[in-house]
């Protein structure tokens, strides 16, 4: 099947590619929405489960302590405060002594808890107490102008419960004599550790949730509870949570915001406890995970960056590539045209005098030696991008071997118009394979001829440095290379703007291969400006023995 031409060329999948990846991007964005969606609906199905036990819970725990309240306080103690003179305006209210003792009598033993004995005769305005120690001003104010108006509506014997300015319980009722002297109202007072006591003993006794969610575990495993007076000190704290005092879900309230009451201005606030949670929800109150859901998205996003840049980076390298083609099989076309035609001339007997004949011979040899370098030049750069370059080294004469290579290199330099020196001291050796390092320096030579202007100089030469290491330079006069690409050049393909803007061709690899070899010597590579003219490049190797 024949391929699309669109995507055969070098690039032309990036934008495809691209668009899925992003698209995979988007996907991923869309599931971690609805993951955060699904958790933030399931949280709050959970929150409101939790809400409404944490409720039901507050409603038994104020209804409990109003039961408890009634029949152990308000029933009794209104019972024994009428037959201590509070329903008889006629006779003497007794002493608290007095009622403590009928109270023990009875049987109630609340009665010892009792501070305070009042009664008020609203015909006449009268207004009796016994207690420990006198009433406050406030006290006795609100029981001669208030309690008239808040009794006028109660059903005789109908026990009523408030607090006092200081948080103390009190309980009163009404009662109607048969004098003309109009409604009595008496009532008791307890301090407010009675009624702590009283508080504490309900969310300690009362069951609060069934027990088929409870496990019959006490309420204090799995219900955070408080009741407050009305000035905001507390009346009573349940054990704090395990993960602090503040750490129990949102009191239960109603519709309306409001709280059920042990006890008139007494709220009762009741949240589960965070670590009782999975007990009362399948699967508890499930963690915020949006951290991890950003991090993996986050994670995503930046996959499919290096993923984009990848495919970048491919389309470039196939780019490079497609011109490395184009450039190798042109500077192959170039001197297979010279050998054929000066070939075809010699076989057709075009050729006039021995001169030009001796002429025609040169011209072959020189273009058959520049096919074959750039042919080994291709050849050694696909080992190095296998990482299949194999080499024997050994101890080489630099001077033999620079001398010898530029005199086979003087033919193709002479055609540019351009003389090779070689300037190197006698006796100095590196260590290397020698087929690796002539191409190495042919290629340095090659470059030099091939961007530096006719009728040049260039100067071959070696050293030796500190360590025992050894420097083989090429040093052409050319117009150098600039400071920010001397790091860039030893890249495969690459080539600079300056170059591609030339008629001179290259395929980039030459600087490449050249790298390679160094390296593949335990050697470096380096450019640098050679006085002001051109360039010179370094190459530097380990010395051989001499």
């Amino acid at each position: 099947m024949a391929r699309s031409p669109s995507l055969s060329r070098p690039g032309a999948r990036t934008p495809l590619v691209a668009g899925l990846l992003g698209l995979a991007l988007l996907t991923s964005g869309l599931l971690a929405w609805q993951a955060w969606d699904a958790h933030r609906s399931h949280r709050r199905v959970a929150e409101s489960t939790l809400r409404e036990l944490a409720a039901s819970a507050a409603w038994q725990f104020a209804s409990g302590v109003q039961r408890s309240l009634y029949a152990e306080v308000y029933k009794p103690g209104l019972e024994i405060a009428a037959q201590s003179g509070g329903k008889t305006p006629e006779q003497p209210l007794d002493d608290l002594a007095d009622f403590r003792e009928r109270a023990r009598v009875e049987g109630w033993s609340g009665g010892a808890e009792v501070d305070l004995l009042f009664r008020h005769v609203v015909g006449t305005g009268a207004t009796d107490w016994s207690g420990d120690a006198p009433p406050s001003p406030a006290f006795l104010t609100w029981l001669q102008e208030q309690l008239p108006d808040e009794a006028r509506d109660l059903t005789p014997w109908q026990p009523v419960d408030r607090l006092d300015a200081e948080g103390r319980l009190i309980t009163f009722t009404t009662y109607t004599p048969t004098s003309q002297v109009g409604p009595v109202v008496f009532g008791i007072r307890l301090p407010v550790d009675a009624l702590r006591r009283r508080v504490e003993a309900g969310f300690d006794t009362i069951p609060l949730l069934p027990p088929s969610l409870t496990k019959r575990r006490p309420n204090a495993e799995i219900l955070h509870a408080a009741v407050d007076l009305p000035g905001g000190t507390a009346l009573f704290r349940s054990p704090p949570s395990a993960r602090g005092p503040d750490a129990a879900a949102p009191a239960a309230h109603d519709a309306s915001g409001s709280y059920p009451f042990v006890a008139r201005g007494l709220p009762a606030r009741v949240g589960v406890r965070p670590e009782a949670a999975g007990a009362l929800v399948p699967g508890g109150l499930p963690r915020w995970r949006l951290p991890l859901v950003l991090g993996l998205l986050l994670a995503t996003g930046g996959l499919v960056a290096v993923a984009i840049l990848q495919v970048g980076r491919e389309a470039e390298l196939s780019r490079l590539r497609a011109d490395f083609v184009s450039s190798v099989s042109h500077e192959l076309r170039t001197p297979l045209a010279q050998i054929r035609m000066f070939a075809e001339t010699l076989a057709l007997g075009r050729v006039r005098s021995e001169e030009e004949k001796r002429r025609s011979f040169d011209i072959l040899v020189q273009e058959a030696r520049r096919l074959s370098a750039q042919v080994d030049n291709v050849l050694l750069f696909s080992r190095t991008e296998r990482g299949a370059l194999r080499g024997s080294p050994r101890p080489l004469d630099a001077a033999e071997l620079l001398t010898d290579l530029v005199a086979g290199f003087r033919p193709l330099a002479e055609a540019s118009e351009v003389t090779v020196v070689v300037e190197a001291p006698p006796g100095l050796q590196v260590r290397a394979d020698e087929s690796l390092l002539r191409q190495a320096v042919l290629n340095l030579l090659d470059n030099a001829v091939k961007y530096g202007p006719r009728g040049q100089t260039v100067r071959v030469g070696c050293r030796s440095t500190a360590g025992g290491r050894v420097e083989l330079w090429v040093a052409d006069e050319g117009p150098g290379i600039p400071a920010e690409a001397r790091s860039t050049i030893w890249d495969p393909y690459v080539r600079l703007d300056a170059h591609r803007e030339t008629h001179a061709t290259g395929s980039g690899i030459g600087l490449a291969v050249v790298r390679r070899v160094a390296e593949h010597h335990g050697g470096g590579v380096r450019v640098e400006s050679n006085g002001g003219r051109g360039a010179r490049f370094v190459l530097e190797l380990a010395g051989g023995v001499a």
